[in-house]
């Protein structure tokens, strides 16, 4: 959506937050909102900056580490 992009944009992974047995993203079931669809959404937003917050979920707290370590080797 055109004018609804932000400079820098803050997005929190909570623990409803994880990856299935294919390792792709998911919502626990039985959650109010689809919380992959919302991160996705706030994250495409983002122009310059983009902060992730991750909020009791070890699991996705090492994934990102390890993505942003595979980026930092090439």
């Amino acid at each position: 959506v055109i004018g609804q992009d932000f400079n820098k944009v803050a997005c929190v992974v909570g623990p409803y937050v994880q990856y299935n047995e294919k390792r792709k993203l998911c919502s626990q079931p039985g959650t109010y909102y689809l919380e992959v669809g919302m991160m996705y959404q706030i994250m495409t937003r983002a122009r310059n900056k983009l902060h992730l917050v991750i909020y009791q979920n070890p699991e996705m707290f090492n994934r990102c580490i390890e993505l942003i370590s595979q980026g930092n080797n090439h």
